[in-house]
């Protein structure tokens, strides 16, 4: 239980870690591009890591399944830190003074529907295998499937690799 707190208290903390570097290091012309292949890679993670994790769970049973998923996080944020370029860009104000921006109506706003967004998307997730075995009666072998599915509708409503967020360059007159 407490592996899964954490990895999901980190979950968010990566990608938008992740969508900040993008926008910090890619040419201007291609930072929505960038953040959309971020959004994509979260979608191909929802097909793919949901099924095999509910797989993984009929396989082997859910500790062992959530310990996997674990080892997975940490192997994957060891090869992050090892191949992510240093950033020396000179920062704004850290520390405690620094979340001030939070009282930003746009960011708070940002944050809220984003907080909101992710935790209806986990809820669904959390109850989706009993209420497809139980409620609706679908066998445990069908869930996989039904969750692969989902996820691929997911995916196909993310709008592919970011084109549609890519802003035309602001003009410098």
């Amino acid at each position: 239980m407490a592996a899964r707190i954490i990895t999901g208290a980190l979950h968010t903390t990566v990608l938008v870690t992740f969508m900040l570097s993008a926008v910090r290091l890619a040419p201007e012309d291609r930072r929505g591009r960038e953040v959309g292949r971020i959004t994509l890679g979260l979608g191909v993670a929802t097909v793919l890591g949901v099924p095999l994790g509910n797989l993984l769970a009929q396989t082997l049973g859910w500790r062992w399944a959530f310990g996997l998923i674990t080892l997975s996080v940490l192997v994957t944020l060891v090869i992050v830190f090892v191949s992510s370029p240093r950033d020396e860009a000179p920062r704004g104000s850290a520390g405690p003074g620094s979340l001030r921006v939070l009282t930003r109506g746009p960011v708070l706003g940002g944050v809220a529907m984003s907080a909101a967004a992710g935790l209806g998307a986990m809820t669904l997730l959390a109850y989706a295998v009993p209420f497809l075995t139980d409620g609706a009666g679908v066998p445990d072998r069908a869930v996989a499937p039904i969750l692969l599915l989902q996820g691929a509708a997911c995916l196909a409503g993310t709008g592919g690799d970011g084109r549609s967020l890519v802003l035309p360059p602001r003009s410098r007159t």
